[in-house]
């Protein structure tokens, strides 16, 4: 196991392996991005708690 983190899959393959646990990843992304479309307030600050690599965070960056 890499050392750079502390999961049981190396960083650059977390995300590869992450849907294995969790089906819908992907679409708990969309619809946390969707929601907050719906109900936006100006301004708005995101902070992504999650354990994961920060695909969260790129997604709403896009």
């Amino acid at each position: 196991m890499s050392t750079d983190n502390k999961s049981a899959y190396d960083s650059n393959i977390y995300d590869k392996h992450i849907v294995n646990v969790l089906p819908y990843y992907r679409e708990y992304h969309d619809q946390i991005i969707d929601l907050v479309q719906i109900c936006k307030q100006d301004p708005i600050d995101w902070l992504d708690a999650g354990c994961g690599t920060g695909t969260l965070a790129s997604r709403v960056l896009e």
